[in-house]
């Protein structure tokens, strides 16, 4: 049976038709966003860590038949958004067993952290906004995202649109503009740039920060057990 993605109601019908295969679904989705949107949305799964803590990659933790990577795709495809995984060179033939490989992007950026893999991104699709996810959170509910895109569509004033409880901002869940990061890359290209975390970017732009209402959605998993187990 032709799988037919949910109805959204903040994107086209275009997105109801059947689609046949990975590739065409993000390329599918790729050309919809562009064409009726003004600043596009792109989904982004985070898989270049090192995960110490894990002893393994993350990404490739196994869920059923598929895998964690996978799973958190699958989250930001069923809000109907094309979507790319963001990997070291070192994991660019693993990952290509699981996805199409024009969706994956090579680290890029001589930046340490997540924020090379989210700057890396940005290199490629720089008239883009970015829907950036962990390959960890496998928790993340429909809704909270879904809630977040609503808020962003209805507002223009932020670069940066993340969750936060008790002033600690969340940056993955979050949406990053193109026009707060291409600040944030010429801060790099400049030398300007003084700490690389996420949050510490975040405080430093123009951020709307939502309270949290679902806290399992934020949930992360840095030891060596499967919580799919």
């Amino acid at each position: 049976m032709d799988y037919e993605p949910p109805p959204a109601p903040f994107l086209p019908y275009i997105f109801q038709i059947p689609v046949f295969s990975r590739m065409t679904t993000f390329n599918l989705l790729l050309r919809a966003q562009e064409s009726y949107l003004k600043t596009p949305l792109l989904g982004v799964v985070l898989c270049g860590g090192e995960s110490k803590r894990m002893g393994r990659d993350k990404g490739l933790m196994p869920m059923g038949d598929s895998c964690w990577a996978k799973h958190v795709a699958e989250k930001l495809e069923a809000l109907q958004l094309p979507v790319v995984v963001s990997v070291s060179g070192a994991q660019f033939n693993n990952y290509s067993k699981i996805f199409a490989r024009e969706q994956l992007v090579v680290d890029a950026v001589p930046v340490a952290g997540p924020l090379n893999g989210l700057l890396s991104v940005h290199q490629q699709y720089q008239h883009w906004d970015l829907l950036l996810m962990a390959c960890d959170m496998i928790n993340m509910e429909f809704n909270t995202l879904f809630s977040l895109i609503r808020i962003y569509q209805a507002s223009t004033l932020a670069d940066f649109y993340v969750y936060h409880e008790e002033d600690f901002a969340e940056p993955f869940g979050g949406i990053y503009t193109g026009r707060g990061l291409r600040k944030v890359a010429r801060q790099v290209e400049e030398k300007t740039l003084k700490n690389y975390s996420l949050r510490s970017i975040l405080e430093q732009g123009r951020t709307r920060k939502v309270p949290i209402s679902s806290r399992i959605s934020f949930t992360n998993y840095n030891s060596g057990s499967n919580p799919a187990d």
